[in-house]
């Protein structure tokens, strides 16, 4: 949902520039109306793409949710009913059962990161080359880079050089 987002909004940006760079032209040949309904349309996609997006995730967190709950009555139930089963635990056992299970969905929600898994992450290419298709000369020939965490970097070139 995220990617059509950012597909969707891309094409508002680039209309934008194109209307203010040829603002003077629209007016002088009494385009204004199909610019703005071009913008319209654009807007219109996008807030559908967004709104997908935000319900679906809200749809997620609700059934999240509703498992924890779930959870934290069948703790609770346990709880209660473990004398009637004549299964033996105390106060304290009952209610870290019961706490556990309130924080269960918070656990399911967040992410975990497996232990050796870099918190950084870098880059590195050796020796690397690359062409568009098989049988072409390559574009990018030995290249050595080293790309550190948080580190930002740009290719540059001519017009139609292929970056």
């Amino acid at each position: 949902m995220k990617r059509l987002e950012g597909i969707h909004r891309s094409p508002i940006y680039s209309h934008f520039g194109e209307s203010i760079q040829g603002a003077a032209s629209i007016r002088a040949f009494e385009k204004v109306n199909d610019f703005y309904k071009i913008s319209e349309r654009l807007v219109d996609t996008f807030i559908r793409c967004k709104y997908l997006n935000l319900v679906s995730n809200r749809w997620l967190a609700v059934r999240l949710e509703f498992v924890g709950n779930c959870v934290v009555l069948f703790a609770a139930l346990f709880a209660a009913l473990s004398r009637e089963w004549g299964v033996a635990i105390t106060a304290g056992v009952a209610g870290l059962s019961v706490s556990y299970a309130l924080n269960a969905e918070w656990r399911i929600d967040g992410v975990t990161i497996a232990k050796g898994w870099p918190r950084n992450g870098a880059i590195e290419l050796h020796e690397y080359s690359t062409r568009y298709r098989e049988g072409l000369d390559f574009v990018v020939r030995k290249l050595n880079i080293s790309i550190q965490p948080a580190e930002k970097i740009g290719i540059v070139g001519r017009t139609g050089a292929g970056k």
